[in-house]
């Protein structure tokens, strides 16, 4: 992907884009979206657009580095407040609440999703491998946790982070289900999960 843009304006153009990839993504789908599509519906030129990116994959894979940005920073704010361990169940339900609730509102959310993870170009994608978050988490766990193997923690932590991110998509997909119950159940699971840490 190319270098992101520093100046307001510029940075403006690339939003457009993406906005505009989004509500094209829900309308036509990932098979028919196109670059030429992108940028008639946004009142742009074909050239505008490959000064931010080569192709639509590259689009919609920004489009998911951006909601996987917004998801990092409620995870890290919810990081900020806890205090003690193990963590109460009823705090990690909070958190996977606070995630549901934010892509609910955030425009076709549950087409990004999808489309992302049947893209092979993705792959190395945050949305996937949530490398970054994952390694955040688990720094800030081995603080609380200095006897614990490290690698132990990252991998728990890795396993905690997908499996977020797993119910989290399966509530978009199905929103005849009940999100506050399934995130409490989720919540009890991994809590535990985690909590177990001190056990080993």
């Amino acid at each position: 992907m190319l270098k992101k843009p520093l100046q307001e304006r510029a940075v403006k153009t690339r939003n457009l884009f993406l906005d505009t990839a989004g509500q094209l993504l829900a309308e036509v789908g990932f098979d028919k979206l196109t670059t030429n599509l992108i940028c008639e519906r946004a009142g742009l030129t074909p050239p505008a657009l490959y000064h931010y990116f080569s192709n639509k994959y590259e689009v919609v894979e920004e489009l998911g580095n951006r909601l996987s940005a917004e998801q990092d920073v409620i995870i890290y704010k919810w990081m900020q407040t806890q205090d003690a361990f193990p963590f109460p169940p009823v705090q990690i339900a909070a958190l996977l609440n606070a995630l549901h609730e934010h892509s609910l509102k955030q425009p076709n959310a549950e087409r990004i999703y999808a489309t992302l993870r049947g893209m092979k170009q993705t792959r190395d994608n945050p949305l996937f491998t949530m490398q970054n978050v994952s390694k955040s988490c688990a720094e800030w766990l081995s603080k609380i946790l200095p006897e614990i193997d490290p690698e132990l923690i990252i991998i728990r932590v890795r396993i905690v982070i997908q499996a977020m991110f797993g119910v989290h998509t399966m509530l978009l997909e199905n929103p005849e289900m009940d999100a506050e119950k399934t995130n409490e159940e989720t919540a009890e699971m991994l809590g535990a999960f985690i909590g177990n840490l001190t056990n080993k």
